[in-house]
């Protein structure tokens, strides 16, 4: 599979580039191929609509935002002062 020709410059970080038209017509195909790299999906004028990951990657990005959220948590419950319960929170902002 060759990569989408754009006029557009290439989307860093990506394997394969596709057509939003081919990336239809072929996606077990591009599903697959995902297990060797990211596959962007380009528009007209080679914008960039999505991409396509393996389960592996999808797994990593995941660990990566787990890891952030512990460590802002971590970082919000180390802070001096009142903590506040959501509930009390929730019921202030009327949520």
């Amino acid at each position: 599979m060759e990569a989408y020709e754009s006029a557009a410059e290439p989307q860093e970080g990506f394997a394969v580039e596709v057509t939003l038209a081919e990336a239809r017509a072929r996606l077990e195909l591009l599903l697959e191929r995902a297990e060797d790299g990211p596959i962007a999906v380009l528009g007209p004028h080679g914008t960039l609509l999505g991409a396509l990951l393996s389960p592996a990657d999808v797994r990593y990005f995941q660990e990566l935002e787990d890891a952030a959220d512990h460590e802002v948590s971590q970082r919000a419950l180390a802070e001096e002062g009142e903590q506040i319960p959501l509930e009390r929170l929730a019921s202030d902002l009327g949520l």
